[in-house]
């Protein structure tokens, strides 16, 4: 499955383009959030972050922030994602823009529902 993304990855890289390979580098994360393999996610997440940063995107980078952020919150940590989520909240004061708002939304809503998952699923173990 990751044989394409790996292609992808190196044509990226023979092109010297950053920015595809930061987006590469999150499709990889994705796809292994979306397998249940976040521990694995994490590295993908961080080499965007990091290829995002050389290429002056910041839309890009606090995007891999918030990735990073969500793999770390499956992962169970906490502190972690927030650092995380900090470090993304301070891209978009820093000048982005209005329209980054709706990733913050989304993540806020994200959290509140795994908070209430959380706190439904102890009730049950509660409750037996």
């Amino acid at each position: 499955m990751f044989e394409n993304y790996l292609k992808c990855k190196d044509i990226a890289k023979r092109l010297g383009d950053r920015i595809l390979q930061s987006q590469v580098a999150m499709a990889m994360g994705d796809a292994y959030t979306y397998l249940g393999e976040n521990g694995a996610s994490i590295g993908p997440f961080e080499e965007a972050f990091n290829l995002a940063r050389k290429s002056n995107d910041i839309q890009l980078q606090m995007h891999s922030l918030i990735m990073l952020a969500k793999s770390l919150l499956y992962q169970g940590k906490y502190q972690n994602a927030a650092l995380n989520l900090v470090a993304a909240d301070a891209l978009m004061t820093s000048g982005i823009g209005k329209e980054v708002q709706t990733y913050r939304e989304k993540y806020d809503q994200f959290v509140l529902l795994r908070q209430e998952y959380h706190s439904t699923k102890e009730s049950a173990a509660d409750s037996t």
